[in-house]
């Protein structure tokens, strides 16, 4: 629950990374996710308050190649093994992956 997440006291950028068209189709608008994204960077808005919260939210570009998804993503493991000093895993696929790099890291 990350309204009851305590965020270390150094911690004044929060990054938010994910892909709420996975699973989808290029014609739908996946708006349930798109909400639940803003409810997470509201909770986390309001612990940094006024601190910066940043989405890096894979999207389609125009060609929709799942080449360009995979870029998105590989930027994505590359943020975390190069920037992220913690990590707050959510339940998905990519966290398993997230969490062993982090383990390799050691944070």
């Amino acid at each position: 629950d990350y309204e009851r997440f305590q965020l270390p006291p150094d911690i004044n950028v929060v990054v938010l990374v994910g892909n709420p068209y996975h699973g989808i189709t290029r014609d739908k608008f996946p708006e349930k996710s798109f909400a639940y994204v803003q409810r997470v960077a509201g909770i986390f808005r309001k612990k940094l308050q006024n601190n910066c919260v940043d989405e890096r939210m894979a999207t389609w570009n125009s060609t929709g190649s799942p080449e360009s998804l995979a870029r998105t993503v590989d930027e994505d493991l590359v943020f975390f093994m190069t920037r992220a000093s913690h990590i707050l895993l959510s339940r998905g696929g990519f966290s398993r992956l997230i969490n062993k790099v982090a383990d390799v890291r050691g944070i």
